[in-house]
């Protein structure tokens, strides 16, 4: 369920960047940002992944800042500031998204794993919570 928030707190993201005006860049930028860092906080939390989708953004904007030195962009420039703006957030919220996704993914194939592993060592696998009655204890051993 905290994949299926999180993808849709990004699709939310991605409308924000492209459907709603704001009356300035500060503002938008302001708003943007102020929204990734919710959504980090909400759902990576932890400062690897802030440094890692911050150093992916800012990797993000110089190569865009590179292919507009280039002449690949021909914008002016409010609408590439807005590009870098956008870019940039959308970078920093995809990769706490999908690192939402290979975590859970990496969490089920460690737990099928411990599994599978106490399977093949024991016959059946031992849970925290074994409902069984101890047999072994001499209280709960009635031999009538």
């Amino acid at each position: 369920m905290l994949i299926i928030k999180c993808f849709a707190l990004f699709i939310g993201i991605n409308q924000l960047c492209a459907k709603i005006q704001f009356s300035s860049p500060v503002h938008f930028i302001v708003i943007l940002a102020g929204t990734c860092l919710v959504f980090w906080y909400w759902f990576d939390h932890t400062k690897v992944g802030f440094i890692f989708n911050s150093f992916n953004a800012l990797f993000v904007v110089v190569f865009v800042n590179i292919l507009r030195y280039v002449g690949f962009f021909n914008q002016s420039q409010i609408q590439f500031d807005y590009l870098q703006t956008c870019l940039s957030c959308l970078i920093f919220s995809g990769g706490v998204t999908f690192g939402n996704i290979v975590r859970l993914l990496n969490f089920v194939s460690l737990d099928q794993e411990k599994n599978l592993n106490a399977i093949e060592n024991n016959g059946f696998i031992k849970t925290s919570y074994d409902l069984r009655p101890n047999v072994t204890s001499e209280r709960n051993l009635h031999l009538d």
